[in-house]
């Protein structure tokens, strides 16, 4: 059987038997674009299909009226948490407990990170002190 090139990710691929105009590899990836762009056709074209659609969200809507308000109260609640966390790392940082990696390009102020506190070493090794010891 002849090989075809995907339309999503453009990798070779042989095209199972029993689909004969397969135009997408199996990867979840390029099935998930080929389902994203018949279902974008499907809203734009067909007239029934799309009020179908919004009879089933509005259906959604009517039996869940308070979910909106609930999300964004839980997402109010995670930004006071993290804004606290903020403080919280400022604070050690101003008092040299921590480095601020933020400042040093490492990481950005969106990410979770283990923090670490900073040490001082014991005893500082120079070359000859380590020849002079291992020796």
């Amino acid at each position: 059987m002849k090989s075809k090139h995907c339309l999503n990710c453009n990798c070779k691929f042989y095209p199972q038997k029993h689909i004969l105009d397969q135009k997408y590899c199996s990867n979840k990836e390029c099935q998930n674009a080929r389902r994203r762009k018949w279902l974008r056709y499907k809203l734009k074209h067909d007239k029934e299909y799309r009020t179908y659609r919004q009879g089933i969200q509005d259906k959604w809507r009517a039996k869940n009226p308070c979910y909106w308000a609930e999300h964004k109260k839980s997402l109010l609640t995670q930004t006071k948490n993290y804004q606290g966390e903020n403080l919280k790392i400022k604070i050690l940082v101003e008092e040299g407990a921590i480095m601020d990696l933020s400042k040093k390009g490492v990481i950005n102020c969106h990410c979770k990170v283990i923090l670490m506190p900073k040490v001082k070493p014991t005893r500082v090794y120079s070359k000859s002190t380590i020849a002079k010891e291992s020796g």
